[in-house]
């Protein structure tokens, strides 16, 4: 599942913002105002990671998984 989910019943169980039947492809979506992601997912804008960062407040990143 290419360390991105969980294999369980024949199939991949994805987490982390990926979706596929491998768990290959990012399921994007955009950062919260605050540089807030969904679970396992960590806002990225211009190479900053933007969670707690006054610099990327009200900017929008695009939440991407975490490694």
């Amino acid at each position: 599942c290419n360390f991105n989910g969980h294999y369980s019943n024949g199939k991949c169980h994805c987490e982390g913002g990926t979706e596929g039947p491998n768990c290959a492809e990012l399921r994007t979506q955009m950062c919260g105002p605050n540089g807030e992601c969904g679970h396992k997912q960590y806002c990225l804008y211009k190479n900053i990671d933007c969670l707690f960062r006054e610099d990327c407040k009200d900017r929008r990143g695009w939440c991407l998984p975490l490694d």
